[in-house]
């Protein structure tokens, strides 16, 4: 619902039905959902300009999968990781977080 909500241009809803699926993934300890949620909000919050929330939320989903020891989630967060800190100009800081996140 979240990126209908974004394509439609609606930036209340859209934030809102993002948060509202990852807490729901969360309470049901759904991490694999989490994850993919996560992630895609995390593309959302970064062509807003929100690159600190973005940034907290993809190193919140880093130790979810890590956690759960999803090797899909952990690379596809390292990616989102990247993206972040490509735009923060903080290179180098991907490779830190990604190695302190146990």
């Amino acid at each position: 619902m979240g990126r209908a909500y974004e394509l439609k241009g609606d930036t209340i809803l859209a934030n809102a039905y993002y948060e509202k699926a990852i807490n729901y993934c969360r309470k049901e300890k759904i991490a694999s959902a989490e994850i993919r949620h996560g992630n895609v909000y995390c593309e959302y919050l970064l062509h807003s300009g929100k690159y600190e929330v973005a940034k907290q939320l993809a190193l919140e989903n880093l130790a979810v999968a890590r956690n759960a020891g999803i090797n899909e989630g952990i690379s596809n967060v390292a990616g989102t990781l990247r993206k972040v800190y490509t735009h923060t100009g903080k290179k180098g800081q991907h490779h830190l977080s990604c190695s302190n996140a146990d």
